[in-house]
């Protein structure tokens, strides 16, 4: 009997640790466990986490659903499929993502962020409704990344009906972010223009989130 609670207890926290982290990513845990560094405070070389709000460097991206500037956009499109017990659920059917150098500003300074080998988790709080025109764009976006979705349904009325849906999520102008890398500062006689470059390595990777549970 005790071993029998041994195991059931076991069993429990293995749920409640799959509950507990079932849909936040490593990057999220990772940036939410971190502590922040004001900007100015990062030490030369080595790897931090700051928080600030993103801002223009060189050029933007257009987001390419909902058309918005951005440094950085993620697009995931799902598909809904079902198993042999009949239960369904959404899968991964692509993702897409693409980033530019983009700076970031707290209240002691400024960090500029190499967008090659980023690595970000960002809500995905843009999914398009289903009208004729969102339809067409859609395939045309799917068609463009090598993906054949001619025996595939992207919208109707009815939710269960769905068989492909898009999500977007972007890094925009002037939003408060969570970065963590290796920070090696720019120095200037005008110290007002120094700034510290974040960039990754094969070893370590900028990661990054929007995310509010990592803005702390």
């Amino acid at each position: 009997m005790e071993t029998f609670f041994i195991v059931l207890a076991g069993i429990t926290i293995i749920i409640l640790l799959d509950y507990i982290f079932n849909g936040e990513s490593k990057i999220v845990r990772l940036l939410r466990k971190s502590p922040t560094s004001k900007i100015i405070d990062v030490k030369h070389n080595t790897v931090e986490k700051i928080v600030g709000t993103a801002e223009l460097y060189q050029k933007v991206l257009i987001a390419p659903i909902s058309k918005k500037q951005c440094f950085y956009y993620q697009i995931l499109v799902e598909e809904h499929v079902s198993d042999n017990d009949g239960h369904y659920s959404w899968n991964t059917y692509f993702k897409d993502e693409r980033a530019v150098d983009f700076l970031v500003k707290d209240e002691t300074g400024t960090a500029l962020i190499l967008a090659k080998q980023i690595q970000g988790d960002l809500i995905k709080d843009f999914e398009l409704d289903d009208t004729e025109d969102n339809v067409n764009a859609i395939q045309k976006y799917v068609k463009s990344k090598g993906f054949d979705i001619q025996d595939k349904i992207l919208f109707f009325k009815n939710p269960a009906d769905k068989v492909l849906r898009i999500k977007e999520g972007i890094i925009h102008i002037g939003e408060k972010i969570a970065v963590k890398g290796n920070g090696k500062w720019e120095l200037s006689s005008n110290i007002e223009e120094q700034k510290i470059i974040f960039s990754s390595t094969n070893e370590i990777k900028i990661i990054l989130s929007d995310d509010v549970s990592t803005l702390e």
